[in-house]
């Protein structure tokens, strides 16, 4: 077992938590929310950093509940390397249907909800190699579709 530390950068923050005892993603809570009109993003602030060991990634997922907003991750899943990082954690949501200008009026969560999720997972170390050629296989080089559907 691994430890994943927070630390709360607002006294309003909340540290992540599982809902039920055999979730996966630990839910995060919004304290404010800013919209970016040149990037017409809404920018959800966690308050929280975060440290965990080198080999272990840590992912912001929308919640399954999001399916309820119009709503989306630009950048889904964002990615978190907690061995380094130590700045706020932030979820940025764009609308798919972009209205005209309406800034925080159209925000799809408020502060004080549930806007994401953590997932921790570990990742290999790998050793990077170039080479000359790949071994072949039966796909090849087919792309897109390319395994029957």
């Amino acid at each position: 077992m691994t430890k994943l530390k927070f630390k709360k950068l607002d006294q309003k923050a909340v540290i992540p938590y599982k809902a039920h005892s055999g979730d996966i993603g630990l839910d995060v809570t919004a304290i404010d929310v800013e919209y970016d009109q040149e990037h017409d993003i809404y920018i959800y602030h966690t308050g929280l950093a975060c440290e965990m060991e080198e080999g272990y990634a840590l992912l912001c997922l929308p919640r399954s509940s999001n399916t309820k907003t119009d709503a989306y991750l630009p950048n889904s899943p964002g990615l978190v390397d907690p061995a380094t990082y130590r700045g706020e954690i932030q979820f940025r949501y764009k609308l798919r249907d972009s209205k005209m200008f309406c800034g925080l009026d159209c925000a799809p969560y408020k502060p004080g909800e549930r806007i994401g999720q953590f997932v921790i997972v570990k990742v290999p170390q790998v050793e990077i190699e170039e080479v000359e050629t790949l071994s072949e296989t039966d796909r090849g080089t087919g792309g897109w579709g390319s395994s029957g559907k």
